[in-house]
């Protein structure tokens, strides 16, 4: 059970850390209202992940199935999302002082991340493909393996997002009003280009 854990928590980590447009949006937030934000949204992404790893550790084939033959709706929302909120977060400027406490949104974060991270159904596939080249993970695993599995995902995502959180937080003490809008137009622009890619990606 202990391999499975610490597989589940590698499958986890590398799935998670790719730096895409949740990567964007977790650090933002950290700069914006601090690192419990930018964790939530962390968190969001995981939980995500964490169902994708239900499905590929149970063989939930019709679940897979029906995300699989349903992509290009799925990448049509979240493209069209991720422009969305990439406009909104350049328009965005940065708070009036360091000392506003007032956290706006703090689950915002975490609604972004998940549904940002559930309607890419290349997520899935990635965990397809980690499984099928694992030395030990057969076609039946009993529930309890399975279990320890998709828990060890959901752990080594969330060492991902706080690792990552966490580096933002320690650089947010030295980024005031003006570096965090500069921040929030680069974060916006690569939010906005990841979008307009998935929606490439439907046609090409």
């Amino acid at each position: 059970m202990i391999s499975i854990l610490l597989k589940g928590i590698v499958i986890g980590f590398l799935i998670a850390a790719p730096v895409g447009p949740v990567g964007v949006l977790c650090i933002r937030r950290t700069f914006a209202h601090g690192w419990i934000a930018g964790f939530l949204a962390g968190l969001g992404a995981a939980l995500a992940d964490a169902i994708f790893g239900i499905i590929a550790a149970f063989g939930l084939k019709t679940v897979s199935d029906v995300l699989l033959a349903n992509q290009e709706f799925l990448r049509l929302g979240g493209g069209t999302f991720l422009i969305v909120m990439g406009i909104r977060t350049m328009l965005q400027r940065g708070p009036v002082t360091k000392e506003v406490k007032e956290r706006p949104g703090l689950f915002g974060g975490f609604k972004a991340a998940f549904l940002l991270t559930i309607t890419n159904p290349v997520t899935l596939l990635a965990f397809m493909a980690i499984h099928a080249a694992s030395d030990n993970v057969a076609a039946n695993l009993s529930l309890a393996t399975a279990g320890v599995l998709v828990g060890g995902v959901l752990l080594g995502a969330l060492l991902w997002w706080f690792l990552l959180t966490a580096t933002a937080g320690i650089f947010r003490n030295v980024i005031n009003a003006e570096n965090l809008t500069i921040v929030n137009r680069v974060a916006g622009v690569l939010l906005v280009g990841f979008g307009i890619f998935l929606l490439v990606s439907l046609v090409v």
